[in-house]
Formats: structure tokens, sequence, C-alpha cells
């Protein structure tokens, strides 16, 4: 483990990443748990473990980087200014906002395959509206209300718990469902970045058409307190200019 974290700061892959690639590698390999009892008992050797977790770590970044890639020629190139800084140092200081609990939804349609299917294809072609509309709410709602401890952030609300990981180069923010469905499953969302990076990179989008258009109602229902706060207070700054002039 110790050989596959280190292989993976030096490929400058992130460990949820790496996370997510192993656990789907072990659901499709099939490994058992007798599987590890046996690794256990004959461990590989150390220079067998660094192969490994160089070999699986450049695996991963070469997935990484197919995914940007498809999400550039999906959506095409957005300029810098169309996205939000999402560091929560600097939404810690903005002002607090309503963020409403999300209603449950609704997978009551006898349609229910179809519109899963349909649920996949819209989380690969907004992955890049999740990092401009989703992450931010959530990011502030933990700066705002979530429990810190060492290393972690986490908020609890009725129907989500969403929490921000901390680590010495990289953070990793997760949404987990409370109560999913059976045909939901119960992590919604997995982003993560290098302490150097402004944006988060998707991991993980289960988010559904309908939950990803309440997450972008309440983005935008912010950003017109903000606007409406701004034109609040810009008469009075314009007063008190006029005072100091006067």
């Amino acid at each position: 483990m110790n050989a596959l974290i280190e292989a993976a700061r030096e490929e400058k892959v992130s460990l949820a990443m790496i996370a997510y690639i192993a656990r789907e590698a072990i659901k499709e390999l099939n490994i058992s748990k007798e599987n590890f009892e046996s690794a256990r008992r004959n461990p590989p050797t150390a220079e067998e473990q660094r192969d490994a977790a160089k070999n699986f770590t450049i695996f991963s970044k070469e997935i990484s980087e197919q995914v940007q890639e498809l999400d550039k020629l999906a959506l095409g190139e957005l300029k810098d200014d169309q996205l939000h800084n999402q560091q929560p140092e600097k939404l810690i200081e903005q002002n607090s906002t309503t963020f409403d609990d999300e209603k449950k939804y609704d997978n009551s349609n006898n349609n229910g395959e179809k519109l899963k299917e349909e649920s996949k294809k819209v989380a690969v072609i907004n992955a890049v509206n999740v990092q401009q509309f989703v992450i931010p709410v959530i990011v502030q709602r933990l700066a705002q209300l979530g429990r810190a401890d060492k290393e972690n952030i986490v908020y609890e609300g009725q129907d989500y718990t969403a929490s921000l990981r901390l680590e010495k180069d990289y953070q990793t923010l997760s949404l987990d469902r409370n109560s999913p469905t059976n045909e939901e499953a119960r992590e919604a969302l997995l982003a993560s970045k290098n302490s150097n990076e402004q944006e988060y990179s998707i991991v993980i989008n289960n988010l559904t058409q309908e939950e990803f258009e309440r997450f972008k109602v309440l983005f935008k229902e912010e950003q017109v307190r903000k606007e409406e706060k701004q034109q609040a207070e810009f008469p009075v700054q314009i007063k008190s200019n006029y005072e100091i002039e006067s």
C-alpha cells in the first residue's frame, strides 16, 4: 500500500482515482477474500510491489487523461473566466446562504432502466457543468456548516452527506445519498484535486439529471442573492464617498 501511495504521488494521480480504479478492478476480476488472504500469507517482494504500483498508477493516469479529453470533445473548451474558483478557504469568507434540503429522487417511473441509462449519459455530458454548478454549492455548505476534525470536514443533511478530506498534497470531495433507491448508488459524486489546482477533477459522477438541475437552481439563486446584496450596498458606498469629498 505504501508503494502504491508513493507511486501515485510521483505520477501526480489522486488517491481518489487510484481507489476508484482499484475497486472497479477488484469487482471486474472477481477477486475474492480468499485471494487477499493468500496474498497476505505469501506477499510479493518489495520490488514486485513497486513495479505493480508503478504500472497501476500509470494506467490510472492514462484513464484520467482520456476522461478529461472526452469531456473537452463533448463540451468544448471553456474559458478560464467561465469556471469558478472552488478553494474552500476562500468560500469560507463568503456570506451564509440558504441550502434547502433536497427532495428525494422519485424513481417510480415504469421505464426505470431507460431513465437509468439516460442518467448515466447525462452524468458524462455534464462533467464540466458539475464543476461549475454543483461543486461550489457543496464546498460552500461544508465551509459554512460542516463539522471539522483533523483531516475532514463533514456536513450531514436530510438526504445527503457531504465530506471534504484535506491531506498534505490533495483534497477529496464526496457526496453520498443517505437513503439511495435500488436503482441509485450511495455514492453520488466523488471529486479530487491537488493542492496546486483550482478545479476539482470528477472521479465518480452518479448524479441524476434531476439532482443536477436542483443544484443548478440553488447555484443561480445564490448568484441572484449576491447581486441583490451588491446593489443594496452600492448606494451606501456612493453616499459615503460623497460625504468624504464634501
